[in-house]
């Protein structure tokens, strides 16, 4: 695989992670809001995760396909470090994103499950906006 074909796909994985996560952190904003279907909002929540996850795994593995194909981390610019290092935080919230809405689809009444969710979905937004501004910056950046 070529730099410009790894890239789009690299690009291509970020925007369906982008793009999953988004919807879900929405749809979760919303249905916690209304005391909604949340069991609606878990066979949604199902179908999202796993897209999330293969994305994700897309993104670094193509990121790293990147990297070597860049010269290993000494070829790239500092923007690029720290956007590895962001993408391995995201890593991080997803998992607790999803681990914390899953317990919040089983009992509905947990406040704790709750009160995680709301603070988790504005943090994620904020990781993801700065490994964006990162990655597009690179160069005026790094």
């Amino acid at each position: 695989m070529d730099y410009p074909l790894a890239r789009l796909l690299h690009l291509a994985a970020m925007a369906a992670w982008f793009g999953a996560m988004m919807f879900v952190t929405g749809d979760v904003r919303f249905t916690v809001a209304k005391l909604g279907d949340f069991q609606g909002l878990a066979d949604r929540v199902r179908r999202i995760r796993r897209a999330a996850k293969l994305a994700s795994i897309v993104v670094l593995l193509t990121g790293f396909y990147l990297l070597y194909i860049m010269g290993g981390f000494g070829g790239v610019p500092i923007a690029v470090h720290v956007g590895l290092f962001n993408t391995l935080v995201l890593f991080a919230v997803q998992a607790t994103y999803f681990r914390s809405l899953e317990a919040l689809l089983h009992d509905s009444t947990d406040a704790t499950a709750l009160a995680r969710l709301r603070w988790l979905g504005p943090s994620f937004h904020a990781l993801w906006f700065a490994t964006l501004v990162l990655m597009v910056f690179q160069k005026v950046i790094g």
